[in-house]
């Protein structure tokens, strides 16, 4: 199974097993941002809209939005069901992903917990002693 893996987090980029991926201009990779930060829920289409063009969409921005949608479709799942579908009233991204939104809220969840039960690695324990003013303790 390929391994779908999308950063938000700087530079919007993907690859797919490690190879990176041509997503397309700053409004293809808009819209992939919002559909990926919607965790797999339908995004209706004045979502996109809005996002894209803001309050100013051109005549005919449906049609445009599906011609945005068709390039990274192709990329992402070619062939294959799952990927990005629209269920009559908006978009929704469907496959297996990595997000490095997830992976840093999940890491600082991890750690907020580690602080409060002071269970700190060795190495966290030695950056935090070489950072207290001498004669303090912990």
């Amino acid at each position: 199974m390929t391994v779908l893996r999308f950063q938000l987090l700087g530079a919007i980029e993907a690859s797919a097993d490690g190879t990176p991926l041509a997503l397309g201009g700053p409004k293809q990779k808009a819209l992939l941002a919002m559909l990926l930060l919607a965790d797999q829920h339908s995004v209706s289409i004045d979502q996109p809209t809005d996002a894209v063009w803001g309050d100013d969409p051109p005549l005919g921005a449906t049609a445009t939005l599906r011609v945005l949608v068709s390039n990274p479709r192709r990329i992402l799942r070619p062939g294959e069901p799952d990927g990005i579908r629209f269920d009559g009233h908006g978009y929704s991204l469907r496959c297996a992903h990595e997000l490095d939104v997830i992976e840093f809220d999940q890491m600082c969840r991890r750690a907020a917990l580690a602080n409060r039960r002071r269970c700190y690695s060795p190495r966290t324990r030695l950056m935090m002693s070489l950072a207290m003013p001498p004669g303090t303790s912990w």
